[in-house]
This record gives C-alpha cells, sequence and structure tokens, in this order.
C-alpha cells in the first residue's frame, strides 16, 4: 500500500463547499492514522437526526493522530470531534477557508497547540462547547482564539487548568468559568502571562457583563494568576458578585479588569 507524503499526499474534495459530505469517524483503534491528507469541499448536516456537523466528525469513541493534513472550505466545521469520542492528536496540520476551524470540547484542547496554524476562516476561532473537564487541560497560545460557552472541571478528582502567556479566550453571553473545591478536590488554576504576552479572557462582544465571570474556590496554594486581563464579565445579583470571585486562596499579579 502507497504511503502518503508531502510530495504525494491524499486528496478528498469536491467543486465547492459543502459538496460532499465528509468522513465520519468511530474506530477506537489505536493506530488510526491521517497523514499528508487533505480534506476539502466537504460538510453537511449529517442526516437520520444525527445534527453532528463538520467535514471530519469523530464521535462514539474515536480515535485518530492527524499529521500534516489540511482541512479546508469546508461548510459548517472543518473538525468536529464530539464529547464522546475518545483520543485526538493533531501535529503540524492546517485548518483554513472554513466556517468554523475546529468544534470541540475543553477535554481535547491539549492536541490544539502551536504546532498547527488554525486562520483564514470564516469564523477564526476554536468554538469549544460547555462540558465537564475529565483531566488536566493547557490552553496553547495559538494563532486565533478560542471561544468558549463555559466549562469547569467533573469532581472525580484533582485537576490542573493551565493557560499560557498570549492565550486569547472569547466568552459565550452568560457563561462562567469555575474551578471549584467539590468533594474536597482542590483544583489547581495556572494563568501566568507576561508583560509582553498577557492572557486575555473577555466577552466575545464587548457589552458590559456579556458574560458572568471567573469563580476560582479552590484552597490548592499552587493557584496563580498574573497577567491576566479580563473584560466584559460581572454580575450584579448574588453575593458576592463581580467579574472574579475568589472563595479561598489564589495569588494575582498584575490583574485589569
Amino acid at each position: 500500500m502507497k504511503l502518503s507524503t508531502d510530495l504525494n499526499p491524499i486528496i478528498l474534495t469536491g467543486k465547492e463547499k459543502g459538496h460532499w459530505r465528509g468522513l465520519l469517524m468511530t474506530s477506537d483503534n489505536p493506530s488510526n492514522n491521517m497523514k499528508h491528507v487533505t480534506i476539502e469541499y466537504a460538510g453537511q448536516i449529517r442526516p437520520g437526526g444525527w445534527n453532528y456537523k463538520g467535514a471530519v466528525i469523530g464521535s462514539w469513541g474515536a480515535v485518530m493522530n492527524f499529521d500534516s493534513c489540511t482541512i479546508q472550505d469546508c461548510q459548517e466545521i472543518g473538525l468536529h470531534w464530539v464529547n464522546y469520542a475518545s483520543d485526538l492528536t493533531i501535529n503540524n496540520s492546517i485548518f483554513t477557508r472554513n466556517d468554523v476551524p475546529i468544534l470541540t470540547n475543553a477535554n481535547f484542547i491539549n492536541s490544539i497547540d502551536e504546532t498547527s496554524t488554525y486562520q483564514g476562516n470564516v469564523n477564526d476561532y476554536i468554538r469549544l462547547e460547555h462540558t465537564g473537564v475529565d483531566k488536566d487541560i493547557t490552553f496553547h497560545n495559538i494563532d486565533i482564539p478560542f471561544f468558549s460557552d463555559g466549562f469547569l472541571p467533573n469532581n472525580d478528582a484533582k485537576r490542573t487548568f493551565t493557560f499560557k502567556p498570549g492565550v486569547t479566550l472569547l466568552m459565550d453571553a452568560g457563561s462562567r468559568i469555575k474551578f471549584d473545591n467539590a468533594f474536597s478536590y482542590q483544583h489547581e488554576t495556572i494563568m501566568i502571562g507576561t508583560a509582553e504576552d498577557r492572557i486575555t479572557i473577555k466577552g466575545k462582544e464587548d457589552v458590559a457583563g456579556y458574560w458572568k465571570g471567573l469563580v476560582v474556590e479552590s484552597a490548592s496554594p499552587l493557584n496563580e494568576i498574573r497577567f491576566l486581563d479580563i473584560a466584559n464579565a460581572g454580575e450584579t445579583v448574588g453575593d458576592p458578585n463581580g467579574a472574579i470571585k475568589v472563595g479561598n486562596t489564589c495569588f494575582f499579579e498584575n490583574p485589569r479588569c
């Protein structure tokens, strides 16, 4: 079997956006691998009540390693990796000229890093669906923002949430990020930007109180927030209220609200 290479790629194509449905992946074989593959002009809403949109969809325990792949000119979503898929790895790949490059949730955020490029789409952000987080996660400083409708840890073990310098996170209307301490799991919040590369969390729309804000209730001594810009957040009801709510221990340095 001839393997694809950068000089001999595999190309799955159509004539225009949405010309063909795309790929649906449900295999959990750890050897699944796509390398030097281009997928273009795909993407439809799947029939039969699925309602999953996208050119490449990972579902039902799917495992895939995308290496040096391109997903481009696709309708709806380039890559849609749903919550009950399994493992996702992305390296040196390109997502461009899609309606949205990637839709997934925070459990797969570690795979979206600086080795790949994501610019040039109709909506230039990585869309994150709300879900409880089941692992340690890191937000990498990629070339477009993340866009989230909120997330929080599932309280079955301690989790660490790390935000790299320069990360930008857009928040949906009414959303919240919450790092709590239920069942005595002291989740760790590490947002350490720099003076040159501040971390930014703000509303998708530039409206005061557009999203609810950041809640840190964990008493972990490792909680640390440095050089964070937070905007468009806050609640006017409840006690306490505001853009950032700190219930226990957290070290702040150079935040801007």
